[in-house]
């Protein structure tokens, strides 16, 4: 049986995968100046959200900074597979 917490949490990060993809898909598309902007408003927005939900400032940086990480990776993983007119899909 499932707890209602396990399952709010599972649909979180569920829904923060799909925010990270959906990020990255748009940021291939991006030239590299205007992906360093993209990265510091996720940055910028995600820190903002976690800190308005109560999390202290280092526990929102850190929250922050992996939102960012996990989209550029996700970037990496689009264009290796040919997205965005990356690697040879």
């Amino acid at each position: 049986m499932t707890d209602d917490k396990s399952l709010i949490g599972n649909r979180a990060a569920h829904a923060m995968m799909e925010a990270v993809q959906r990020q990255a898909i748009e940021i291939v598309a991006l030239s590299n100046e205007a992906r360093e902007v993209r990265y510091a408003l996720i940055l910028k927005t995600f820190k903002e959200t976690a800190m308005g939900m109560g999390k202290e400032t280092s526990q929102a940086e850190e929250a922050a900074n992996k939102m960012v990480e996990w989209t550029r990776s996700m970037g990496m993983i689009i264009e290796a597979g040919g997205g965005a007119a990356g690697g040879a899909a």
